[in-house]
């Protein structure tokens, strides 16, 4: 089975949450959701940074 990434909160529309730069794995023991890994993305050109929790 594959996880299947899930945005946590609301996009910014605004900016576009546009040119991913840097990707960082939160694995789920260390993450802020009780046993959720996640990945954060921190976007270039919209200055935003996106949370994915991965579930199972």
């Amino acid at each position: 089975m594959v996880a299947v990434p899930e945005r946590i909160g609301t996009p910014n529309t605004a900016a576009g949450d546009s040119g991913p730069e840097g990707l960082a794995f939160i694995p789920a023991e260390d993450s802020p959701l009780p046993d959720t890994p996640m990945l954060a993305v921190g976007n270039e050109i919209s200055g935003s940074v996106t949370l994915w929790e991965f579930g199972g």
